[in-house]
């Protein structure tokens, strides 16, 4: 996969809030290691990772998933960047591909082959969950998907499986390796799926400026309260603005309108309708290996606001 994992200089310098000179001079000071973009310095994520840690930056814990009853929300190519941007920015990041189409592993360079360790083997005892992770670069790792992963719900019901821990049991062991761990869920009311929901420090829900988001939202929202009830556990979860035109009326009418009814469940981050996202799927590639795509800064500010920049910055640590 042609991703280049790392962020360059003038980034870094941006978010927190020095020069450029001010970085250079930290990362010579801790023998920190960069490469070349052209003629702009850059850092991988562990270099990255360390500048920002000597800054006094402390990287949050959550248990992220991408949810919502209705296809093509965009929840896919959102948890990928979100996944990417934040191991750029140092996170160590695990995403588990619980869709069964695998096309959160296909965006990764991991499509089914038939042969990989998938959720399903891990829920029905057959094999351990370390044995099921993938590394792709530094700091990132994937547990990929494949058809095996539509069976889960079957599995589940035949072993009798406590879904309010089901989640939160199997990833235990895991659990400390990773600042995020992010799945990508299916399009459906699923007993995987509630079962994520109910092990998530924080569901994202993607909406589009559509009729059918808006019906899939509330269908989604009233499972969330009905397990809420049923499981005795607050189900937190945000909005996240995606496709949106501007220069569109419609678009404009239901950001205003989730804006008014969800306004403290809303991100700040915007996601706009472009075609950078598709060409980057196309290429194997993200959107911040395009140069001057429009979605890039949408996606940066998404992931800045996940680590909770710059609140979680605290300027210790001198250059």
């Amino acid at each position: 996969m042609n991703v280049k994992y790392v962020i360059t200089q003038p980034e870094l310098a941006r978010i927190a809030g020095v020069r450029n000179q001010a970085i250079a001079q930290q990362a010579q000071k801790l023998g920190l290691t960069s490469t070349q973009i052209g003629n702009r310095t850059a850092y991988g994520p562990s270099s990255v990772r360390a500048l920002l840690e000597q800054r006094g930056f402390k990287y949050p814990k959550q248990v992220i998933s991408f949810q919502m009853l209705k296809g093509g929300s965009t929840k896919t190519s959102c948890g990928f960047h979100l996944a990417v941007r934040l191991n750029q920015y140092g996170a160590k990041v695990l995403v588990v591909d619980a869709d069964g189409q695998a096309n959160m592993s296909s965006s990764f360079g991991c499509p089914p082959n038939g042969e990989e360790i998938v959720l399903f083997h891990v829920i029905k005892g057959e094999a351990q969950i370390e044995d099921a992770i993938v590394r792709i670069t530094d700091g990132l790792d994937l547990i990929a998907s494949s058809f095996d992963n539509s069976v889960i719900d079957t599995v589940v019901f035949q072993t009798r499986q406590n879904i309010k821990r089901m989640i939160s049991d199997l990833i235990a062991p895991i659990r400390n390796n990773y600042d995020f761990i992010i799945f990508d869920c299916n399009p459906s009311l699923s007993a995987l799926n509630i079962a994520i929901a109910l092990a998530s420090d924080l569901v994202i829900l993607p909406v589009n400026p559509d009729d059918y988001s808006k019906q899939g939202l509330e269908k989604t929202l009233d499972e969330f309260s009905r397990m809420s009830t049923q499981y005795e556990k607050n189900i937190e979860f945000r909005l996240l603005y995606t496709l949106h035109d501007a220069r569109e009326a419609t678009s404009r009418k239901y950001l205003i309108e989730y804006g008014s009814k969800y306004e403290d469940r809303m991100f700040n981050s915007i996601i706009r309708r472009n075609a950078d996202v598709k060409t980057a799927i196309d290429q194997k590639c993200t959107v911040f290996d395009l140069k001057k795509a429009a979605a890039r800064p949408d996606f940066d500010a998404f992931a800045l606001e996940i680590l909770q920049f710059p609140e979680n910055l605290k300027g210790a640590g001198n250059a």
